[in-house]
Formats: structure tokens, sequence, C-alpha cells
């Protein structure tokens, strides 16, 4: 159960550790991220409250004017998938002060809970397994099963953003493939504002040795540093 006294409380002062505040976030990989941060700390339970404003000293109650309840079902479910253990969790829209917030209330894990991410953002080794998972997780999304190339290229940019890395995506960058003009990147990754990787990707349906050829020219052509990746969303059994 959700206490409405708990969370008056602790909005009361900006020094509890186990709540975070935000106004409204619902993408999954950020909610995991807030679901970290509400628990890295010794109490038994971390809350995030969607619908107020941090100040020095407290948070203000903004308000929400929707009950998410029932949309936030999956995007929590998917967070959950997120983290490396199992946590329990409830969630409810309440009145606090006569406005109404979202609270998810967790139950912290004797175990340290992290995201299936490395925490090594400085290595080329680093990047590419956080790659991975994300691609991982992007798999197993019902929605992208269908979804566009740039739709694929938005939620694996999206996902490596939250987590830290600085993210451009569809870049104009180095020269094109036809030699005319610069060539436009599918995500630019850059690391204390110099050139980290470049990413370029494609829907591949079958084994197209031509189209594979095509984008590996493509990502030489464009990233003038030298530092590349590429993969494809294979549509194909």
């Amino acid at each position: 159960m959700i206490d409405r006294h708990t969370i008056s409380t602790l909005l009361g002062s900006t020094s509890f550790k186990n709540l975070v505040g935000v106004g409204m976030e619902l993408k999954p990989y950020e909610l995991a991220l807030l679901m970290l941060r509400a628990l890295d700390n010794s109490e038994e339970y971390g809350y995030i409250v969607m619908g107020v404003s941090k100040l020095i000293n407290n948070y203000a109650v903004v308000g929400l004017s929707l009950t998410v309840k029932d949309s936030a079902k999956e995007p929590i479910s998917t967070a959950l998938s997120l983290i490396s253990v199992e946590l329990e969790v409830e969630y409810d829209n309440i009145d606090v002060n006569g406005k109404n917030v979202f609270v998810i209330k967790l139950k912290n894990s004797p175990k340290a809970p992290s995201m299936n991410f490395t925490r090594d953002l400085d290595s080329q080794e680093g990047f590419i397994k956080n790659l991975i998972v994300a691609c991982l997780t992007l798999q197993a999304r019902k929605y992208y099963s269908n979804a566009s190339e740039d739709e694929r290229n938005d939620y694996i940019g999206d996902m490596l953003g939250a987590i830290g890395y600085n993210i451009k995506d569809q870049t104009r960058r180095g020269s094109s493939s036809s030699g005319k003009g610069s060539g436009e990147l599918d995500i630019f990754v850059s690391k204390d504002r110099l050139p980290f990787t470049v990413i370029e990707a494609m829907n591949l349906s079958s084994l197209s040795t031509n189209y594979i050829n095509e984008h590996l020219d493509k990502i030489f052509s464009y990233d003038t540093s030298g530092i590349n990746s590429m993969y494809a969303y294979l549509t194909s059994k």
C-alpha cells in the first residue's frame, strides 16, 4: 500500500535519498534509471513521484492532469526487465495537497540492483556491450518488430543517451557515398567533444551482399575519424 502521509513527508525535504521526484517520465530506460536512483540507499523502500518539481529544500507538488496508472503498466514492466534483479513494485495515483501525483513504490533488494548495461562508458569494449544490450531490449519490444530503420535507430540512440553517452542522430559529417556533399550518419557518439563512435544501421531481410557493401562504404566515407561500428536489424528467420 502506498501511504499518502509517507509521500507527503518525503516530499517535504530533498535530503531523503529514497525518493526521486520528477515531472512525468514513462520511457522504460529512463524509468529504470530512476528506479535505481530511488533504491541506491539503505532504506527498505524507494519511491518515484511524478507530478512534482524539485526546489532547494523540498519538492513542489505540481500535479498531473491525467490518471496514468493503466498506461504505466507496460513501461514499468519493461523498465523492471532492464534491471538485473527482480523487484517488488506497486504504483498508483494518489492525492497530495489536493493535487494528483503518480507514485511508484519499490522494495529494496538484498542484492544490489543494477542495469544490465556496463558502466564502462570510456572503452570501445564497454560501448559494444551496451550496444548489444540496447539491441536486445529493442528486440524484446513487439512494437519494433515491424518498425522503420529510423524508429529503431531512435530507440537505440535514446537507450544509449539515457545511460550517459553523448548521442546525435542523423548528423551530417564526412562525405556521402556519391562524393557530393556531406553524408548523413545514423547515430554519432562523441566523448569530451571528440568523435567516439559512428553507428550505421540497416534493416536486413536477406543476405544481400550488395546492400551490406553499400552500408560498409557509407560508414567509412562518413566517418573521418576512423572510429566506426555497424549493425543490422534482421527481419528474416
